[in-house]
């Protein structure tokens, strides 16, 4: 997105065929996405709103996840109120995507600055993700990008300090693509050099599939409960012939919870854990999704954190 994109965003009001939007500030500006805080000056809520370029490699991708995701009323899915685009004659078309405001915070952040979470902790964001993920497979898309800064974290009472329940919402959809299409060949390798969250098949073959999906997920738990990827726990590029599983940490995981991760990131995609498997598995059995109660250092964090200060990216 050249100088010409960027008026229509620094414009104070932006009018589209379903309303018109204040724009409040901008929280991701590059060639290609741009992401922003708005006001929907007919509903009075605050909304996010992306652009995305019809430059973009995976423009065609947007649009197809866009039609899907539309349709979801999840919890832990980040809702897409609307899609259109906006076509100019002189420049280049524009995916504009109209979402929920859900959050400041992503789990990037959370992890970057305060470190790894109880396995408890883990476990309810794991249920929660879980779902999403079925979800989203059940509807026929790939993700392909599950990292933790298309994770968002919120309070879901913030009038209330002493609550310890809080939501996670999956987002990121403009690298997705329909499952078996043939957009779900990763054309680039920018999307996945040196990526940890990158299945070996993904890697090796650039096809996206749910059980790639299911591998990025199980990477994220795993950081939710060391601090780290297991690659960087290994402080090496991982040998997928190695267990990152040894270590003085893992002595205080059950051995329910290391089973789960084991079947989300096994190299062999055959044998690898699918979403239903996920959602059923013992460890998540028994715990209450959306809530937790008792556990107190994720909402210590949300209370730290000053959100204006924050310069994040959903991508």
């Amino acid at each position: 997105m050249q100088n010409q994109n960027r008026s229509l965003f620094n414009s104070t009001i932006l009018q589209t065929p379903q309303g018109d939007y204040q724009i409040l500030c901008t929280i991701e500006f590059n060639s290609y996405v741009s992401i922003h805080h708005a006001f929907s000056l007919s509903t009075h809520k605050k909304v996010v709103i992306k652009f995305v370029s019809s430059e973009y490699e995976f423009y065609e991708n947007s649009i197809q996840s866009c039609e899907i995701v539309r349709t979801f009323s999840h919890p832990n899915i980040i809702k897409i109120h609307d899609y259109f685009i906006l076509t100019n004659e002189s420049s280049n078309d524009l995916l504009v995507i109209i979402m929920d405001d859900y959050s400041d915070i992503d789990m990037f952040y959370y992890l970057r600055d305060y470190g790894r979470l109880s396995e408890f902790e883990a476990l309810s964001i794991m249920k929660q993700l879980s779902s999403s993920l079925l979800q989203i497979s059940q509807q026929g898309i790939n993700h392909r990008r599950l990292i933790p800064e298309n994770i968002l974290v919120r309070r879901d009472c913030y009038s209330n300090r002493e609550c310890t329940q809080f939501q996670v919402a999956v987002t990121g959809f403009t690298s997705s693509s329909l499952i078996n299409s043939q957009y779900s060949s990763i054309q680039t390798s920018n999307l996945i050099n040196d990526d940890p969250y990158a299945a070996p098949e993904l890697i090796s073959t650039k096809r996206s599939s749910t059980l790639t999906d299911v591998y990025s997920l199980g990477i994220i738990f795993y950081q939710l409960l060391i601090g780290m990827t297991p690659r960087e726990y290994n402080q090496t590029s991982i040998d997928f012939n190695e267990d990152p599983f040894e270590g003085e940490v893992w002595n205080t995981i059950s051995s329910e919870t290391k089973d789960l991760i084991k079947g989300m990131i096994d190299v062999n995609p055959n044998t690898r854990l699918t979403p239903e498997e996920i959602v059923n598995h013992s460890a998540l059995s028994n715990i209450n999704a959306n809530k937790i109660e008792h556990q107190r250092s994720l909402f210590e964090f949300l209370d730290d954190i000053q959100f204006d200060e924050l310069d994040y990216e959903m991508t």
